[in-house]
């Protein structure tokens, strides 16, 4: 009875604990996104410049015919999982490319984003 017991109260454990991983791991994701959104929800109407300031020169700039330019910003992270198919579970590093993009006026005033994979 003992065991029975052992067996069971482990077997919750592991369950909490996965639970715990995989919502922990999305409130972190989903704090970065409120965070990015809110940094960029802050830069419209602003000079592109502010941006430069927080991620250096643009990866990429289009001119566009209305003379608004677009910039895009690369910026590599990494996030972790565990991998429970390993005995004692192994922690798995996946990477990821955030792609930000700015579209500014012709005068250089940002004017709306986008972003994937943040």
């Amino acid at each position: 009875m003992i065991a029975r017991f052992a067996v069971s109260s482990r077997r919750m454990l592991t369950s909490a604990l996965i639970l715990f991983l995989v919502v922990g791991g999305g409130c972190a994701t989903g704090q970065r996104r409120v965070a990015l959104q809110k940094r960029l929800d802050s830069l419209v109407a602003q000079p592109i410049d502010e941006a430069v300031k927080l991620w250096g020169a643009a990866d990429a700039t289009q001119q566009m015919t209305d003379g608004a330019i677009v910039y895009t910003w690369r910026l590599p992270w990494t996030s972790e999982s565990v991998n429970y198919g390993v005995p004692g579970g192994a922690v798995v590093p996946h990477q990821h490319l955030c792609r930000i993009t700015l579209q500014t006026d012709s005068a250089g005033t940002i004017r709306s984003y986008h972003y994937e994979d943040c």
